[in-house]
């Protein structure tokens, strides 16, 4: 009931902001940004034990409310695994995560904190002695970050990110550090 609760209290941000919507015409602020992100996840907690460092890579979708608060969407995939003792285990998942990201300053270099929500789709893929089963998921998770943009034109930036990533499962919730770099262009 909390993460709905959050979920509700990021929504209604949103919703609150339509007044923004409609000035974004008459602003200078009205960027579309589209962008692509890879990385490594280092396990933590608990799922460090299950699995070795992983890969990712993300879309994002960043709409500028004003100068410096981004209204973000995030789809992505991340992969981990770790065999051993002749047991092979792999977990994947999918964020599909929409978030508001707020920016510091207006120079070439740019830092910004944020943070995402929304679904996680975990596929976890167990194999023993030629013997496979899986199982999937889908869970609610909370990805708070900071980074910086580097402004290399108008219309062009290289971001670095570093995501925590939290996936609320049972038992113990299944985290890990996000180190992403990618290139991101206006629309």
């Amino acid at each position: 009931m909390k993460h709905f609760m959050i979920l509700l209290l990021l929504l209604s941000f949103c919703v609150s902001t339509s007044e923004l919507f409609s000035q974004r015409a008459k602003s200078s602020f009205s960027t579309t940004m589209l962008g692509g992100e890879l990385g490594i996840g280092i396990p933590t907690g608990d799922f460090a034990d299950a699995v070795n460092t992983g890969f990712g890579l993300n879309g994002v979708f960043s709409y500028f409310l004003q100068r410096d608060l981004l209204l973000t969407g995030t789809l992505g995939y991340w992969s981990f695994g770790k065999s051993q003792g002749g047991i092979d285990l792999t977990f994947t998942t999918i964020p599909l995560n929409v978030g508001l990201d707020f920016r510091f300053g207006t120079t070439n270099v740019i830092p910004y904190i944020g943070a995402e929500t929304f679904l996680f789709f975990n596929t976890a893929k167990l194999k023993y002695l030629g013997v496979s089963d899986s199982e999937s998921e889908t869970k609610f998770g909370f990805v708070p970050h900071f980074g910086f943009a580097y402004k290399i034109n108008p219309t062009l930036e290289f971001r670095g990110t570093l995501k925590y990533h939290i996936i609320f499962t049972e038992g113990s919730n299944t985290t890990f550090l996000g180190i992403m770099f990618g290139l991101h262009s206006s629309i």
